[in-house]
């Protein structure tokens, strides 16, 4: 069903996964939510460095220090 959502299917496998779709209701709620999670996977935005460290502290991970390059153009 990944495939389907992603286009990544061949028409053969289309027409039966279309088909199947028709008589199974656990199959059409499951490709909706695939669909509802691809839709809002491709809105958001990944965390800054400050937004995720509380995240990674909480968890357990210090976040690395950043980069040399990193630190000399953000200071100036």
């Amino acid at each position: 069903m990944l495939h389907h959502v992603d286009g990544q299917i061949t028409w053969r496998d289309r027409q039966d996964l279309e088909h199947h779709l028709t008589q199974c209701w656990f199959c059409i709620d499951l490709i909706a939510r695939f669909r509802e999670i691809y839709r809002l996977a491709r809105l958001i935005q990944p965390f800054s460095d400050s937004e995720a460290d509380p995240y990674l502290r909480t968890i357990g991970i210090d976040p690395a220090p950043p980069s040399r390059w990193k630190r000399l153009f953000r200071a100036r």
